[in-house]
């Protein structure tokens, strides 16, 4: 635990003041449906799931004076995946 603490602290030192040097800020507005247990593949392993994604950007720039919605027919992003429920790492004992 103490280890991922550091490596937290030490990403957020690198990477915080390149983002607080940004001269220009943008925001996205984003809804996503997510169904990762459609299909079992039980045949490879019980913790093994195929299951889809869809994601489609609603807005973008929410609290800025050039707000901008995005055209219906744009920015669609769909995603097939493999989804693990199982435990690798510090399992507790059955």
């Amino acid at each position: 635990m103490k280890r991922l603490l550091i490596i937290v602290a030490l990403f957020a030192l690198v990477f915080v003041p390149f983002m607080a040097q940004a001269e220009t800020i943008h925001n996205t507005l984003t809804g996503e449906i997510d169904a990762p247990k459609l299909i079992g593949l039980k045949q490879l392993s019980p913790d093994l799931y195929l299951g889809v994604a869809a994601q489609k950007d609603v807005a973008k720039n929410l609290f800025f004076d050039n707000f901008d919605s995005i055209e219906d027919d744009q920015s669609y992003a769909f995603y097939a995946k493999v989804t693990y429920y199982g435990c690798w790492i510090n399992c507790p004992k059955k």
